[in-house]
């Protein structure tokens, strides 16, 4: 168990925003996080009123697989090119994916098929940016500052995205999802032009990346490291379980008692103010055993799962997805902090890669196990059958000796930014 010398402690004092270029990026997160948080609840209900829930699991698992398959490529890249560049390169191609997805539903009833293409182009096109936007961040402050970075990125997306999804519910229930989707392109478009100019002269050193060889380094890399194996294991069941559960199975509660989808928007509206106090309370504390103290905190998100089950009122299933967000927003901080203080600046992108690949892996599954499960055993039975598998899986994973040991490493050397050479004469190999 968890004690105060575990989580006792405040991170360093100084905002990361009196750094310019971490300003830039800083806009440019908190731009795509106006659409970013419109997005899901107008690709939800959109789904639902030309399919049904099954579809709507196999357009959440497209966009997630294709994430998944392609992260392991964006964190290679990631680790020799560009990061800022790839970062505008993912936010053009999403800016196009949702584009085309926002006019097909203003102007028709488009296929499910089609929606689940342009979703698994989306996904491929964001696993260029989480590898590329952790190494930046790490590029762009000070490392006793990166705690305090990550907080700030992920407080001020949530700030957003609270105002942000109120006015999607709104927005989908007077005019449907193809407004939203629309908006949700031009704040990708806005991003890539605040992030343009950190993409001139500022890379990564290396040569030119092998895939293979790269991808392979990363795995031992990973083989290697007691602490990770089982904490990437428990981050893969979370996806599955909980957010394959919550994703599909939350708005068919709320859609099967008659409620509009303004009803589920709040209830996303409070997991992401929970998020934000999540994330605030994440740059203020630093565990000195962050595992030990973040996995066992996920205890806090199950009562969300129970409450659908039992089709309790929506106030009370908002409260307890608010504290959901806020396990959720302080878990997300801390575990990016102790990557990237971690693990080498060479390997960050690949093993945050591999990372996201193991979170994201079980996820499509799980939403499409979620709809299909539902359909024979009902939603009850799922949502409290995935509260207490993770429960038990929470437990044993914490508990193990290389996660409880796991203390935050003490800052290292700043890694300093060099300029991508104009030309490479190294070969690419896959």
């Amino acid at each position: 168990m968890t004690g105060p010398e575990d989580i006792a402690g405040a991170g360093p004092t100084g905002s990361p925003l009196r750094e310019a270029r971490f300003r830039r990026l800083w806009l440019a997160r908190g731009v795509t996080s106006v659409g970013g948080a419109m997005a899901p609840i107008a690709l939800t209900f959109g789904v639902l009123s030309v399919g049904t829930i099954g579809d709507l699991g196999v357009v959440l698992a497209a966009q997630t697989a294709a994430n998944a398959g392609c992260s392991l490529l964006g964190g290679a890249l990631a680790d020799h090119l560009s990061r800022a560049l790839l970062m505008v390169a993912s936010d053009l191609l999403r800016c196009v994916t949702q584009a085309l997805l926002g006019i097909l539903f203003i102007v028709d009833r488009p296929a499910v098929w089609v929606v689940a293409l342009l979703a698994a182009a989306h996904g491929a096109g964001s696993a260029l940016n989480g590898p590329a936007r952790t190494g930046l961040v790490k590029q762009l402050v000070d490392p006793d500052r990166l705690q305090r970075a990550n907080s700030t990125l992920t407080a001020s997306e949530s700030v957003v995205s609270v105002v942000a999804l109120a006015a999607a519910g709104v927005l989908v229930a007077a005019v449907g999802p193809g407004p939203a989707l629309v908006i949700d392109a031009a704040t990708f478009l806005a991003s890539a032009a605040l992030l343009a100019p950190l993409a001139r002269g500022l890379g990564t050193a290396g040569s030119r990346p092998r895939v293979l060889r790269d991808l392979r380094a990363g795995l031992r890399y990973v083989r290697g490291t007691p602490w990770l194996p089982p904490s990437l294991a428990l981050l893969g069941v979370f996806q599955f379980l909980f957010l394959g559960s919550v994703l599909v199975l939350g708005p068919v509660v709320i859609e099967q008692r008659g409620e509009p989808a303004s009803s589920w928007a709040t209830v996303m509206v409070c997991f992401t103010v929970g998020a934000l106090a999540g994330s605030l309370l994440a740059g203020r504390l630093r565990p000195s055993r962050p595992l030990l103290v973040s996995f066992h905190a996920i205890l806090l998100a199950l009562p969300v799962l129970v409450l659908l089950a039992v089709s309790a009122p929506t106030w009370s299933i908002a409260v307890a997805h608010g504290v959901s967000g806020l396990v959720m927003g302080f878990g997300g901080v801390v575990w990016s902090t102790v990557l990237q203080r971690s693990v080498d600046d060479a390997l960050l992108g690949r093993v945050y890669a591999l990372d996201w690949l193991a979170s994201a892996a079980l996820r499509p599954a799980g939403l499409m196990l979620a709809g299909a499960a539902a359909a024979v055993l009902g939603p009850a039975a799922v949502l409290l059958g995935a509260a207490a598998l993770l429960a038990a899986v929470v437990l044993l994973t914490a508990n193990l000796p290389s996660v409880r040991s796991q203390r935050f490493q003490p800052p290292g050397p700043r890694a300093v930014p060099e300029p991508v050479p104009a030309r490479a004469t190294t070969k690419e190999s896959t």
